[in-house]
C-alpha cells in the first residue's frame, strides 16, 4: 500500500474510532483513560495527545488502562507494550499498576513531540 493511501485509510479509521474513545472515557475521573477498543497506533496517538494536554494544563500524572491482552490474538498484550515503547522513546517516566493492566505516566515539564 502506498504511503498516501495508507495515511487516508488511517485517517478514516481514526475518525470512525474516535467515538469509541469518547464513549469509553466519559465516565469517571478525567485523569484515567481506557484504551480498550483502540488499535495500538490509535492508542499511541491518543496517549501522546493526552500527555501534551496534561503538560499544558499543569497536571502531574495520568493513568491509561491498557488491559492484559485477553482479547488480543493469542491473549498477548498489544497496547501496553506499544505505550511503554512510546514512553521510553520520549524518556517519560511511568509505572505499571494493578497487575500490569494500567500505566501511570508522570508528566514531564518538557515534552518532545
Amino acid at each position: 500500500m502506498k504511503a498516501a493511501a495508507a495515511h487516508r485509510l488511517g485517517t478514516c479509521m481514526s475518525r470512525r474510532r474516535s467515538p469509541v474513545i469518547k464513549q469509553i472515557n466519559t465516565k469517571g475521573t478525567s485523569d484515567i483513560y481506557d484504551l480498550h477498543g483502540l488499535y495500538a497506533r490509535e492508542a499511541a496517538r491518543f496517549v501522546n495527545e493526552k500527555i501534551r494536554e496534561a503538560r499544558r494544563d499543569g497536571k502531574s500524572s495520568l493513568r491509561f488502562i491498557v488491559g492484559k491482552g485477553h482479547h488480543s490474538i493469542g491473549s498477548v498484550p498489544v497496547i501496553g507494550p506499544v505505550i511503554e515503547a512510546l514512553l521510553r522513546r520520549k524518556n517519560i517516566k511511568y509505572q505499571r499498576e494493578m497487575s500490569k493492566a494500567r500505566i501511570r505516566v508522570l508528566i514531564p515539564n518538557e515534552f518532545n513531540d
